[in-house]
C-alpha cells in the first residue's frame, strides 16, 4: 500500500532527520508525470535546506540552499508509471553526492557518482520534512516509504540494496527519520517508525494509492 500525491504535502516533525554535512537518504516511489517533482524536502523553521528530487527524466537531483545543485545521471532512465527505489548519499565537506537506484522491474541497481560538488547544508535545529512538496515541483505519483540518515553509513551501496527487497530492512537500519505510507486511510496519521518523533503534523490532499507495491513488508 502506498499514497497517491498530486499537489499534495506530508507535513512531519523534523525528528532525527537532523543533517550537518553528510546524509543518506531513500524513498521508494512511483511517478506518473513527465515533469520534474520533489520527493521530499527538509526545513528549518522558515528556509528549504535541502531538497531530494526527480527531474524532468526522473533522474535524481539534490538541491542544498546556499551551495547549489546537481542532478545525477545513473545510467537508466527510470520508466514513468514504475515502480523505483531512489537513494544518495553525501560526505561531509564540498564533495558530489553518490547516486542509487534500483528499478523493481528492472531490477538491476545502479550506483554513480556525480561530478558537482555540493557543500554542508545548514544544520537542521528542528523543522519539518515535507513529503511530497520542494523546490522542484510537487510530487505526482505514489509514495510508498521515505528515510534520511543523518550519517551515512560505512557502506552506502551495500546500504542502499539491503533496502530494495523488504521494508523491515528500512527499520532495521535505524534511520534518523523514517516512514511507511501503508495507512488504510487518509485520516490516519503518519508515524515515524524509528521513534524518534518525526510524526505528521500536518497535511494537504493525498490519497490512498490504487496500486500494490512490489516489496515485501515481512522478514527475510
Amino acid at each position: 500500500m502506498a499514497r497517491t500525491f498530486s499537489a499534495a504535502e506530508i507535513r512531519l516533525l523534523i525528528g532525527g532527520a537532523n543533517i550537518t554535512g553528510e546524509s543518506f537518504a531513500a524513498v521508494l516511489a512511483r511517478p506518473t508525470s513527465a515533469a520534474a517533482m520533489t520527493l521530499f524536502s527538509l526545513w528549518d523553521a522558515t528556509t528549504e535546506r535541502l531538497t531530494f528530487c526527480l527531474n524532468s527524466s526522473k533522474q535524481p537531483r539534490l538541491v542544498i540552499a546556499g551551495t547549489g545543485a546537481s542532478g545525477g545521471e545513473i545510467g537508466v532512465t527510470p520508466g514513468t508509471n514504475e515502480w523505483n527505489l531512489y537513494g544518495y548519499d553525501k560526505a561531509a565537506g564540498s564533495v558530489p553526492p553518490r547516486w542509487h537506484h534500483y528499478g523493481l522491474t528492472e531490477q538491476v541497481f545502479h550506483h554513480a557518482n556525480d561530478t558537482t560538488n555540493l557543500g554542508n547544508p545548514t544544520t537542521q535545529a528542528g523543522g519539518t520534512m515535507r513529503i511530497g512538496t520542494g523546490v522542484e515541483g510537487a510530487m505526482v505519483g505514489d509514495i510508498a516509504a521515505a528515510a534520511v540518515w543523518p550519517t551515512r553509513p560505512a557502506n552506502p551501496d551495500l546500504a542502499f540494496e539491503l533496502l530494495a527487497f523488504r521494508l523491515q530492512s528500512w527499520v532495521d537500519l535505524n534511520p534518523g527519520a523514517g516512514v511507511i505510507l501503508d495507512q488504510a486511510a487518509v485520516a490516519q496519521k503518519v508515524n515515524d517508525f524509528t521513534g524518534k518523533g518525526a510524526n505528521e503534523t500536518a497535511i494537504t490532499g493525498t490519497s490512498v494509492a490504487s496500486t500494490s507495491v512490489p516489496i515485501s513488508y515481512g522478514g527475510a
